[in-house]
């Protein structure tokens, strides 16, 4: 059997009966990066009108915007000419201002409202395994990032979410708790060398205690372990991958080594211990008795 030749006309339409998946029309054309931005920025049309007028669908022209880099309008700009002349017109701002002060004091009644309930522990903790649900599946978790992902498009909402963290984390207490729910959601249980000192630690007696689950923060530093009666004496287990830059294929900051590390405890008035992850179990004994000395 011969191979059956499907044949199109001068506008790109099948011919001898066949039906085309786009019902016989011939494929939009895609506008240059010029026509968009002028269509979209300068005579300020919206993305469901722009599709109408190309004959496309949305999400076409959205992911136009995005091949051509082409960034999205804040809330200010994408008003429309007409409705910033309506708004010049004093008349209709004295019309109008009525219904828009009913509706912000709707909004800070519901505002109010929610902040109350969310003060309910009971609310709360319902709230909370309701979001976990959501989270764990895929479909939610795309939709809440593609939001947030467009919302940090905006310069504007960027900066002003950079100058609020930068706020809160200059508040000690925020930062400790932040660093101390960060440790606790990494690291579950000690790690195997950090179990080896603790072992070390029941078997002889010796007056340190574990910390390195975020129990105590100093100055933003995690000690693995603490003096049950001299705070000022720490020690921390390193693992030659993380904190020597001899083994190790990662760039190592002069913090995360030996001797950064012991100077960034100096400054905060402390001495620091550090036992390597691959150093002998009677070596490390030694060691940490004369450490306590």
């Amino acid at each position: 059997m011969g191979e059956r030749v499907m044949q199109r006309d001068e506008e790109g339409r099948f011919i001898n009966g066949h039906r085309a998946w786009n019902k016989g029309d011939r494929l939009p054309s895609r506008p240059t990066k010029q026509e968009l931005e002028e269509l979209y920025w300068e005579k300020k049309i919206n993305t469901p009108e722009i599709a109408e007028i190309l004959e496309v669908n949305k999400t076409t022209v959205l992911k136009w915007m995005q091949e051509y880099n082409i960034p999205r309008r804040n809330q200010g700009e994408s008003i429309s000419p007409t409705v910033k002349k309506l708004w010049k017109n004093p008349e209709y701002r004295a019309k109008i201002m009525p219904h828009l002060q009913e509706c912000w004091k709707r909004s800070e009644e519901r505002s109010k409202n929610t902040k109350q309930l969310w003060n309910n522990p009971q609310f709360k903790a319902k709230m909370s395994g309701i979001h976990k649900e959501l989270w764990r599946t895929p479909e939610y978790r795309t939709i809440i990032s593609k939001g947030r992902k467009r919302m940090w498009r905006n310069p504007e909402y960027r900066l002003k979410m950079i100058k609020e963290r930068k706020t809160r984390w200059s508040n000690p207490e925020y930062k400790q708790r932040v660093i101390q729910k960060s440790r606790k959601s990494l690291f579950k249980k000690p790690t195997e060398p950090e179990q080896n000192v603790i072992e070390l630690i029941k078997k002889y007696a010796l007056p340190f205690h574990y910390t390195g689950d975020g129990e105590v923060i100093i100055d933003g530093l995690n000690p693995d372990f603490i003096h049950n009666n001299d705070e000022r004496k720490v020690i921390e287990v390193f693992g030659r991958v993380f904190h020597d830059p001899e083994e190790s294929f990662f760039n190592i900051s002069w913090r995360q080594q030996y001797w950064g590390k012991i100077l960034d405890y100096k400054k905060r008035g402390r001495d620091c211990l550090i036992l390597w992850e691959d150093e002998p179990k009677a070596e490390m004994l030694e060691r940490i008795r004369e450490f306590t000395r």
